[in-house]
């Protein structure tokens, strides 16, 4: 590898860069055309970013070539405002009084930089920057000065020729001195704009890659497995239209799950926070299939490390094997987009199983499992066994929620996928020896939520769709959007004391000991009895209050579409007949709490697991 800082200038040598069709198209807009041409011309940072270009495999002879690894929206709009620049001096020649050496000047210049010449004396040349069809023939137009007026008063905003109308415009109101001076900065040797990264044939440009700091887009592993896999497809191609073939192959199996469509970009783009980490869909995606075919090994590798398993996978296949797995990547990624997603948006039902799952671990952000789950549903395409299905993602479900609800460690996650992608291990077997998954824990952590307010929200909103189902209430399905409640607040020293108001032992009796009583109802406030949904966060003074004011005097009742916060309500509504807060105190919660752990052990069957 060699990293230097370079001059625009360094592309008039006698060198093409290809930009393979598999990358993705041009995507730079007006904002990024402004802050270019600010930085060229008013800030004069003279630091535009880097690019990476790798050598490519080229016979004897023949003009070298380097395939543009990344940088290639800024290489494509630098050239593009050689263009326009040059374009803007040659309108003005005559009013700038340019003597024709001058002019001439500027052509060969021009022509150098952006041109191989093949033959000086029949003048044939060819364009250096070798675009992908996406964005092909709209560069060519532009490098070739093929814009027509038409197009320039069409106000184009985005693309190649939108850059170039762009750039003409700007440059119509540059003076020229101003103008001279771009033409310089952008022709001479002398001006440091860009840092230009050589690697060899045989160089891992995503190790390097993620070992510098570079502006513009990041290079993903997405990035480099796509580019990596058709790539080696028009290596081993036997032909002369091998990268026709690699192109039709893209276009009927990568294009229309991936790019068909705008949306389907973002979708694929958009990054998912699982712990600590962020990754898009797409490594997501490749993560797990990686995982799948058993090349890459989530116990003992590293995320870091998946792109290089790729490699090492995809350069030990044949080119049959390598279009028969271009497939498998197609049917997983149409699994994984239609079956695997959620959203803020979406309404959940508890007979819809699979939803629930993936609710489940999108909410206790455990990922882990996704492999086992992209398996599922693919071996379903094939046997329609929709009981078997639904069988398996309850087991995993209940896995899931036993290890949050029992505080059980997940570090063998990652061994348990495999174990249970390969057969080796079933989720019964893997319960059978958690010695974690024990009642007396799973208990304990209900009797104390504290700090566990995810997990809390996950249990009742299941508790609820679940009462709803088996009551068949009118609405069987409500979107994730809730605020959690404890009735019995954290605070509750000011409204809920233990001088005035009793607290109850576990048998009913009234404490005496103010000590012991005190813990007691600390204790209380966390069990998952105390808590409840509302569709409405309350104050904190509201939320502070005594049971009455709370519950009656602000109408939560009114504000609340929940079934299980109803029943709470209507079984404790003897207004007149008590002590305002009695009608809530550690019976009421103790009550409650048996009433939530049962719907608990019926939903997830948790007394077979102990």
């Amino acid at each position: 590898m060699e990293a230097k800082e370079h001059a625009f200038s360094f592309i008039a040598g006698h060198n093409f860069y290809d930009i393979p069709f598999f990358q993705r198209n041009y995507v730079w807009d007006e904002s990024n055309w402004e802050d270019l041409l600010y930085s060229l011309c008013e800030a004069r940072t003279g630091y535009l970013g880097s690019i990476i270009l790798k050598q490519e495999k080229t016979p004897s002879g023949e003009t070298a070539r380097f395939m543009v690894i990344d940088g290639q929206q800024r290489l494509t709009t630098l050239s593009v405002l050689l263009r326009a620049c040059y374009d803007s001096i040659m309108k003005l020649k005559e009013e700038l009084h340019y003597p024709d050496e001058v002019v001439s000047q500027f052509k060969s210049t021009f022509q150098k930089m952006c041109y191989v010449i093949i033959d000086s004396f029949s003048g044939e040349k060819r364009i250096k920057i070798h675009h992908s069809r996406l964005d092909k023939d709209s560069y060519e137009r532009v490098i070739n000065g093929k814009v027509d007026e038409q197009e320039d008063e069409s106000g184009i905003k985005s693309g190649i020729i939108g850059a170039y109308n762009y750039f003409m415009k700007k440059l119509s109101n540059y003076n020229k001195s101003k103008l001279q001076n771009l033409w310089n900065t952008l022709t001479d040797g002398t001006t440091k704009l860009i840092v230009k990264i050589d690697l060899g044939l045989n160089e891992n440009e995503q190790a390097i890659f993620d070992a510098i700091n570079t502006s513009g887009m990041r290079l993903t592993c997405a990035d480099t497995v796509k580019n990596v896999l058709f790539q080696r497809i028009i290596e081993l191609y036997d032909g002369s239209e091998a990268e026709k073939f690699a192109f039709e192959l893209y276009e009927k199996k990568w294009t229309p799950v991936f790019l068909n469509t705008p949306e389907d970009s973002l979708f694929w783009s958009k990054e998912i926070r699982n712990g600590r980490m962020k990754r898009d869909n797409l490594e997501i995606l490749l993560h797990s299939i990686a995982v799948i075919k058993g090349f890459y090994e989530p116990e003992g590798q590293k995320i870091s490390e998946l792109a290089d398993c790729y490699k090492d996978f995809i350069n030990k296949k044949s080119l049959e094997e390598l279009i028969e797995f271009i497939s498998e990547i197609h049917d997983y990624a149409s699994i994984y987009k239609n079956k695997m997603q959620t959203n803020d948006d979406m309404s959940y039902r508890f007979d819809d199983y699979l939803s629930r799952l993936l609710c489940i671990c999108e909410k206790l952000e455990v990922s882990t499992f996704n492999p086992y789950i992209l398996h599922i549903l693919k071996s379903f395409e094939s046997n329609k066994d929709e009981e078997l299905l639904k069988k398996k993602c309850f087991e995993i479900e209940r896995y899931i929620m036993l290890h949050a609800m029992c505080n059980a460690t997940t570090k063998n996650y990652n061994k348990e996928c495999v174990q249970l992608i390969k057969g080796s291990m079933t989720i019964s077997s893997l319960l059978e020896n958690d010695y974690e998954i024990i009642a007396e824990k799973f208990y304990d952590t209900l009797n104390n939520m504290e700090r566990k307010d995810k997990l809390s929200k996950l249990i009742l909103f299941w508790c609820e769709l679940y009462e709803r189902m088996s009551r068949n209430l009118d609405v069987k399905e409500l979107p994730y959007k809730f605020e959690l409640e404890h009735v019995l607040p954290k605070k509750w020293e000011s409204n809920w004391g233990v001088d005035n108001l009793s607290v109850y032992d576990e048998s009913g009796s009234i404490i005496t000991d103010v000590e012991k009583a005190r813990s007691i109802r600390n204790q209380s406030v966390n069990r998952i009895g105390n808590l409840t949904l509302l569709n409405k966060k309350l104050n904190i003074q509201i939320s502070n209050s005594s049971y009455t004011k709370k519950i009656k005097g602000y109408g939560v009742n009114l504000l609340n579409d929940f079934f299980i916060t109803r029943k709470l309500i209507e079984e404790n509504q003897l207004w007149d007949e008590l002590e305002e807060n009695q009608l809530w105190d550690e019976r009421s919660i103790k009550t409650r709490t048996d009433y939530i752990i049962e719907l608990v052990l019926k939903i997830w069957k948790v007394t077979e697991c102990f």
